[in-house]
């Protein structure tokens, strides 16, 4: 189920078969420079980050239109009683 579409991009719910993709770029500590989190050390680390995001209703997979292929994810919370909002994303180093 895909949620947004452009002409470049989608953002689609993460699915378990993505951890082998989400790895290759999770492994690069360059994403991690400016976060608390560290690089995936195995795919096993990323099935588990997939099975324990997948189940928010706000994360997301990043996909190129083009070839379908995952080169990040999101996260859209808004909190309506402080009536503000807040993107977190991660995308592989070479988009």
């Amino acid at each position: 189920m895909t949620i947004l579409k452009n002409k470049q991009i989608n953002l689609s719910p993460l699915t378990i078969q993505e951890a082998k993709n989400k790895f290759e770029f999770f492994k690069n500590p360059k994403l991690f420079i400016y976060t608390k989190r560290q690089a995936f050390q195995n795919i096993q680390y990323a099935e588990n980050f997939i099975n324990r995001h997948r189940q928010m209703p706000n994360f997301f997979g990043i996909y190129l239109n083009q070839k379908q292929k995952l080169i990040g994810n999101c996260q859209l919370s808004i909190d309506k009683n402080q009536q503000k909002g807040e993107i977190a994303y991660s995308i592989d180093e070479p988009y």
